[in-house]
């Protein structure tokens, strides 16, 4: 739960400082960050072994989560 307090806060903080409004604006927003967790979890895959499955799965939920809090964040800004 602080994980997706702190991600809504950075999305907040990027769309308020960007300009941008509105549900798609924050969903582009959101899907556009979850490049980064994309970049640890290769590193997880390659260094330390990672299941792909289970880094898919993981990398999914991301995706989902923050497009999600972007979105949702876009009707409030």
């Amino acid at each position: 739960m602080l994980r997706s307090l702190i991600a809504s806060c950075l999305l907040a903080g990027l769309m308020s400082a960007a300009g941008w409004h509105g549900a798609l604006a924050g969903g582009l927003l959101g899907l556009s960050l979850s490049v980064l967790p994309l970049i640890l979890l290769m590193g997880g895959v390659i260094h330390e072994n990672t299941a792909l499955p289970a880094a898919g799965i993981h990398l999914l939920d991301w995706i989902v989560k923050l497009t999600v809090i972007g979105a949702i964040l876009g009707l409030f800004i």
